[in-house]
């Protein structure tokens, strides 16, 4: 179990940082005063155009638990494929036991 833990906090850091990065692009796009000169509006996009193409800007509670959800898909999917490989490697090794025996 502390593999899992040792990865589970290693893999959140890796999304907190990738959804961050995320968020951060995306306030650029809701960030009116980008580009602008003299204090003249931006022509940019609608906020609602922004929304419905890239989505609402998420807050820091919402950003650790997709991050969380995330990592907790990604080990449930480890902890599976590793199940599953230690099922086929004893049904193999069982095999050729059998094969022996002949």
């Amino acid at each position: 179990m502390t593999d899992y833990s040792d990865k589970k906090s290693e893999y959140i850091e890796q999304e907190l940082t990738k959804i961050r990065e995320q968020e951060a692009e995306k306030k650029l796009l809701y960030d009116r005063s980008i580009g602008s000169k003299n204090n003249e509006p931006t022509l940019k996009p609608s906020d609602e155009f922004i929304e419905k193409h890239v989505g609402k800007l998420k807050s820091e509670k919402e950003v650790q638990a997709e991050a969380q959800k995330k990592v907790d898909e990604r080990i449930n999917k480890e902890r599976i494929l590793k199940r599953k490989k230690q099922i086929q490697n004893k049904f193999e090794n069982g095999r050729s036991d059998k094969e022996r025996d002949r």
